[in-house]
């Protein structure tokens, strides 16, 4: 996770927000494989990966969720969108 880590840092370091390090930190955990997140989650029992993910930025009390999300290795893109997307109501996949 030290690669993930630095990822953030530099986000933080070039005055980015907290929430851009934090999903770009998570993109990339979910893009290793090694962690039940993202490519590496486990399948249900039907052998299908559903993703479920939250994000939420404290600093204006929004989130944005995806449940059960398929077909995406970073679910947290998807959860950011529907974060910043808040206005066009709830998004369907």
């Amino acid at each position: 996770m030290d690669k993930e880590a630095r990822v953030g840092f530099r986000i933080l370091k070039n005055r980015n927000s907290a929430l851009d390090a934090a999903e770009a930190c998570t993109f990339h955990m979910e893009a290793c494989g090694k962690l039940n997140a993202g490519v590496g989650d486990r399948p249900n029992r039907d052998e299908v990966q559903e993703l479920d993910v939250i994000i939420i930025d404290a600093a204006i009390m929004r989130s944005g969720a995806m449940m059960a999300a398929t077909g995406t290795q970073h679910p947290v893109s998807l959860a950011r969108f529907a974060q910043v997307s808040h206005r066009m109501g709830p998004l369907e996949c």
